[in-house]
């Protein structure tokens, strides 16, 4: 039997359509299961059961992976930053021994000065609030402690319970 976990919800019902149903009890009638679509059933459990563990293992192995590779990316950051302030600082060493408008040039390299406006702030207090960015955002961790204890009600808030599946 290979089918895909989606599918196997629609074969249980087919096999459960070819039952008789007691149209008191709504229950499949014993007189109308037949011991073959028992072990019918019984396969297409154990099917889902199997597909399930190995698509659980495949989330183990993708997370594993993922894990690697963000601390891989994370020791690639460290040694980029460090590749970076190694640049900036020869940068700065050039700059300083090296006169503004002078220009050196090679096959590999061109050394030049351009000019550049930037904005500097001397009094952040004197600055009009259209010139300010604020970012607001719901305090979730206050929220939550604040409906968990019960204390009162947050307007326009709830506690959601959630199911999560856990692979381990």
């Amino acid at each position: 039997m290979h089918l895909k976990l989606y599918e196997i919800d629609g074969a249980i019902q087919q096999i459960l359509d070819r039952c008789t149903v007691n149209v008191e009890t709504g229950e499949v009638d014993e007189f109308g299961f037949r011991p073959d679509l028992d072990a019918a059933l019984d396969a297409l459990e154990y099917e889902r059961g199997k597909i399930a563990l190995h698509l659980a293992a495949k989330v183990k192995e993708y997370e594993s992976f993922a894990e690697a590779v963000d601390s891989e990316a994370k020791r690639l950051r460290e040694r980029a930053g460090v590749l970076n302030r190694r640049a900036a600082r020869l940068r700065d060493y050039i700059a300083s021994n090296i006169r503004v408008g002078e220009k050196y040039e090679d096959q590999r390299v061109q050394i030049g000065w351009r000019k550049s406006t930037a904005v500097l702030i001397r009094d952040e207090n004197a600055l009009a609030e259209c010139f300010w960015r604020v970012t607001r955002a719901p305090d979730l961790t206050a929220i939550r402690k604040e409906l968990k204890e019960g204390v009162g009600e947050v307007p326009g808030a709830e506690l959601e319970t959630r199911n999560h599946l856990a692979i381990k």
